[in-house]
């Protein structure tokens, strides 16, 4: 790679400019001059400036993972991702302390920071994090554990949020941190009935998350309720819901037929622009490609019990 051979270079162009600003060039003949500091490499950036770094680095990725609909924004995005990684894993114990014991102006970033280690050594100051009283902290210890996604989270605390914290963006992650840990191999059965009653949440992103969370569960009962998120206006809502159907209806087999209803029933109310959403939906329910015309669909969804 390019990348090894060019670092070593321009080391070795810089560091004689550095002598020369500081010292004199030895004469010819005589010893360089020891200088212990020569092999090291730069001090870390103050926690301060990192801090503020990656919460800019942070809001850019959280941002572009929540609109990403391209392949080249969503490159962006783990490029992203792979940079807060590298910024702050040697960081950990610094990022603990400042969670702990730090400004809130530290202690905000550095809650969604510790996420982005995925390091275990996270999880339990962000499980701490969680009963924190400024809700800002709270919110990004959320990012956090769901970034850090790991199975063996506690998500009781966590679901307690999701359905009484009086923030909506609280809520909100609360709702994105119980279908990260989910999909990771968490126990989501203590979820369902609050999810359930969440897709009627007046903050749209809760409502499209519990109909994610619920298709994660398998929960057949919900598919009525799933089915009118998937006639609302408000797009990713709309997204969420028909993908959640079509993911009920692959994997539950009583949930088929009700799921298929819904989508081609949601054909009919939505904006043409998002009728490609459900035409998506009910191919991957269904397994092949009936085409563009709703006729078609409605014949095979009235057929399934």
């Amino acid at each position: 790679m390019p990348t090894p051979p060019r670092a070593p270079i321009l080391l070795l162009l810089v560091l004689p400019l550095v002598g020369c600003a500081s010292t004199p060039d030895p004469k010819a003949g005589e010893p360089v001059p020891y200088d212990p500091n020569w092999a090291r490499t730069d001090a870390p950036e103050p926690i301060g400036k990192l801090l503020a770094t990656v919460d800019m680095s942070m809001r850019a990725w959280t941002k572009l993972v929540m609109s990403a609909q391209t392949e080249e924004e969503r490159r962006q995005a783990r490029g992203l991702e792979l940079d807060l990684m590298r910024r702050v894993r040697p960081r950990l114990t610094e990022l603990v302390h400042e969670l702990e014991n730090g400004p809130p102006a530290n202690r905000i970033p550095a809650a969604a920071a510790l996420g982005f280690t995925r390091t275990a050594e996270a999880q339990s100051p962000l499980l701490n994090a969680l009963h924190d009283p400024n809700a800002d902290v709270v919110n990004n210890a959320l990012i956090g554990l769901a970034v850090l996604q790991l199975a063996d989270t506690p998500i009781a605390t966590i679901a307690d949020l999701y359905a009484h914290h009086p923030e909506s963006y609280v809520r909100s992650n609360a709702a994105w941190a119980l279908r990260s840990l989910i999909e990771a191999g968490a126990d989501g059965t203590a979820v369902v009935e609050p999810a359930r009653l969440a897709l009627s949440d007046p903050e749209p992103f809760v409502r499209a998350q519990s109909a994610l969370i619920l298709a994660l569960q398998k929960d057949a009962e919900s598919v009525a309720a799933i089915g009118e998120l998937a006639r609302e206006s408000t797009p990713f809502v709309l997204i969420a819901a028909a993908e959640a159907l079509a993911q009920l209806g692959r994997e539950e087999p009583r949930a088929k037929g009700p799921a298929a209803r819904e989508l081609v029933r949601a054909w009919t109310h939505v904006d043409k622009k998002l009728q490609g959403v459900l035409r998506r939906a009910l191919i991957k329910l269904s397994g092949e490609n009936r085409g563009d015309k709703l006729e078609d669909w409605v014949e095979w969804a009235a057929k399934l019990p």
